[in-house]
């Protein structure tokens, strides 16, 4: 396998992109956490044989991953010019998962690829999850300059402008993120809870009906979220019966968890006496405009 990478006409874009693979988390179960593993193993090991140099094999090497100095060390030292931004970015993500600042790495790769979009969408999400809601913003809108039409932008930028409290923004970019995508479960359920208990001028029964129905059909009807929307929405479209059935349906799939299953069973009573729910979480807030990226 390494010989086929070394050898594909494609093998800086192929490096790259098992470089970002090996750098996603692995799964929460331990048998799939082991399979993970071995994988993610077994990839930086055909990446060591590929693309071999002093800097890319300590940074492919599982032990050294696992060592927050050494992940350090390799910030550090790593050449933002020499290095494809899949790479940089995917040891971003090492650095998060050692619990390490990856912003200094990040603006010295944007610096050296002003025109990539992994870089501003990596800082976007880490700035997301340091709740830096502005900065988040302002580096998701530069990916999108140059990924109009990537649907992971799209999201985690409507994901970000909701935090904020900018709700119309936010719907904005999950409504192009769904028509990117129109099959998009997690999309679906999130607009339609948009438009079912959002704020006064966002709701909108019929359309929240409509999306919430196509992600519990894309899911089975036994996603007990998907269905709660639903109930939601209808609720908001004036139909109570099927709000209360719907309600019912979602509690019932969340038995087992107790803490969603108590949420859900909560606005049963609601909707029993004919009351929409307000899901407090969208309401709207002053906003101030995002930051401008500064390259």
């Amino acid at each position: 396998m390494a010989a086929a990478v070394a050898s594909s006409p494609v093998r800086a874009e192929l490096v790259a992109a098992l470089d970002d693979w090996a750098a996603l988390p692995v799964a929460d179960s331990v048998c799939e956490r082991i399979l993970g593993v071995l994988r993610r193993d077994c990839i930086l090991g055909v990446l060591r044989l590929a693309d071999p140099g002093p800097w890319l094999d300590i940074f492919r090497t599982p032990a050294a991953r696992a060592n927050a100095a050494t992940v350090w060390w390799l910030a550090r030292f790593a050449d933002p010019d020499g290095l494809h931004p899949a790479t940089l970015t995917a040891l971003a993500v090492v650095m998060q998962a050692r619990g390490l600042d990856p912003t200094e790495l990040l603006l010295r790769a944007q610096f050296a690829h002003p025109n990539e979009f992994l870089i501003p969408f990596q800082l976007g999400l880490w700035h997301h999850f340091r709740e830096e809601y502005d900065a988040a913003i302002a580096q998701l809108t530069a990916a999108r300059v140059t990924r109009p039409e990537n649907q992971a932008i799209l999201t985690n930028l409507g994901a970000a402008l909701h935090a904020k409290g900018d709700v119309d923004g936010a719907i904005e970019a999950f409504r192009e993120a769904t028509r990117l995508n129109p099959n998009d479960s997690e999309m679906l359920n999130t607009l339609a809870r948009v438009r079912a208990v959002g704020p006064d001028g966002m709701r909108d029964g019929k359309e929240a009906v409509k999306l919430a129905t196509r992600a519990c059909e894309l899911t089975g009807w036994k996603n007990p979220g998907c269905i709660d929307t639903l109930a939601a929405a209808y609720a908001e479209a004036g139909g109570f019966d099927k709000a209360v059935e719907y309600q019912k349906k979602a509690a019932d799939l969340a038995a087992g968890n107790k803490e969603l299953e108590a949420d859900i069973r909560s606005r049963i009573g609601l909707y029993e006496r004919k009351k929409p729910y307000r899901d407090p979480r969208y309401t709207r807030r002053e906003l101030a405009p995002p930051r401008e990226v500064k390259r």
